[in-house]
């Protein structure tokens, strides 16, 4: 049986208002962490699916 990934982080890309109180910094380092965790997702994704094709392969 193969396990579901436990380690997806959320991802969200929230709008960038000039009425928000967030600096231009604030909103870069959030939309870097936001890039940095969908890579991470993408890549886990990645494994699972290779880890699939593997199994598929060598029934």
């Amino acid at each position: 049986m193969i396990e579901l990934p436990e380690t997806m982080q959320p991802v969200y890309f929230s709008r960038h208002q000039e009425a928000e109180v967030t600096t231009n910094e604030d909103y870069d380092n959030s939309a870097s962490m936001n890039e940095s965790n969908l890579n991470q997702n993408l890549r886990v994704l990645y494994d699972k699916v290779a880890e699939l094709i593997s199994q598929v392969n060598a029934t």
